[in-house]
């Protein structure tokens, strides 16, 4: 029988360090490849990462989920939904870098750029606001026509980069009913969420303008439509 020793050093005994919060006791190299920089967020379904590919010497965004989720149905339509918007290959979309999904870990190209809901209160003036919108329509626009959507557009998915914007969390909606029992509710968005999607139904195009414009009616005067209208 393999030692503990020789499992620890297995890429599923790494995730599930992690999973566990244990990621202190893991190898240096998680997967054999991220060397991980710092933890961003443990909320909800999964843990974010600052991380550096060190096979191609990238600064990634690494998100390992939990145990009880990347096993799920609700993970695969997750996954899914990612790889459908990434194929559409937008420049305005914060593209995949690697997904090992039997491991539960999926990463993403870092964003070099500052997300909407910092840029508020970095920048007094909002000569960045229309060309931000112009840009998130156009890219909504394509995933509309290919049938797909964001569904959980907020102010920290919106980012301004050098000559550009990107956009991140993508079909983050079908995570909703994990976040749920895993104390990050739906409440946390409610002021980009049309009065139908806080009603529990399916996101559609019509919502994700709505959150734009949502977005954008914060920006302005600070602070969120009410009552699901803007």
């Amino acid at each position: 029988a393999p030692s503990l020793d020789a499992f620890l050093q297995t890429d599923r005994a790494q995730v599930l360090l992690h999973q566990l919060g244990l990621g202190d006791d893991a190898p240096t190299l998680l997967l054999g490849r991220y060397h991980i920089e710092k933890s961003l967020d443990g909320r909800g379904t999964c843990q974010s990462f600052c991380a550096t590919d060190v096979v191609v010497q990238k600064k990634v965004l690494l998100k390992i989920f939990g145990a009880q989720t990347a096993p799920s149905a609700v993970f695969r339509r997750y996954l899914a939904h990612v790889h459908a918007v990434d194929r559409l290959g937008l420049e305005e979309v914060v593209p995949i870098h690697r997904c090992d999904d039997d491991l539960g870990a999926l990463s993403f190209d870092w964003i070099n750029g500052t997300s909407v809901d910092n840029m508020v209160f970095a920048s007094a003036i909002l000569d960045w606001l229309a060309p931000l919108m112009r840009s998130s329509l156009k890219a909504l626009a394509i995933v509309h026509r290919a049938g797909l959507v964001h569904g959980a557009l907020g102010a920290n998915e919106l980012f301004l980069i050098a000559g550009g914007i990107r956009i991140a969390g993508f079909g983050q909606f079908h995570l909703d009913p994990m976040r749920e029992t895993q104390s990050e509710p739906i409440a946390l968005r409610l002021g980009t969420l049309s009065l139908a999607r806080q009603k529990g139904e399916l996101p559609t195009p019509s919502d994700d303008l709505y959150a734009l414009a949502a977005i954008a009616h914060w920006v302005i005067y600070r602070r969120w439509p009410s009552a699901g209208g803007v």
